[in-house]
């Protein structure tokens, strides 16, 4: 389960994953629906779209099920626009890397342990990216 807001006051998309569970590629592509829907309309409030994905609590999913979350490819729009992913170990980035194949190379997205480093990248007062 999962919980998708606009944080009007930061100008950014907040997704936090809530549950520690595997989920199927039906949960993946509804999650990637909500997401697409709070993103479009964040597309007309804001100069530009940050997306701060909170994956710390999800499980290590299945790569089957990982290739179907939407990447910085199909999420993001602009070469101003930005995509945080806080995952909460450094085996879920290794796996999140090997699935994202080339599209981790996307320097509109870094991928934190901590949360506050995320939000600090987004907002464009910190440099700190834990790779």
């Amino acid at each position: 389960m999962s919980e998708i807001v606009i944080d009007e006051l930061k100008q950014l998309v907040r997704a936090t994953h809530l549950a520690d569970a595997l989920m199927t590629i039906d949960d993946v592509r509804g999650y990637n629906a909500d997401l697409a829907k709070l993103l479009e309309v964040a597309a007309g409030r804001f100069a530009k779209i940050r997306l701060l994905v909170d994956a710390r609590r999800l499980s290590i999913q299945l790569p089957e099920v990982g290739r179907h979350f939407d990447g910085p490819d199909r999420l993001l729009r602009t070469p101003e626009d930005r995509y945080a992913l806080v995952l909460g170990s450094s085996l879920a980035k290794i796996q999140t890397r090997r699935i994202l194949g080339n599209l981790g190379d996307d320097k509109r997205m870094r991928m934190f342990l901590l949360l506050e480093e995320a939000e600090l990248w987004l907002l464009g007062t910190g440099s700190q990216a834990t790779t």
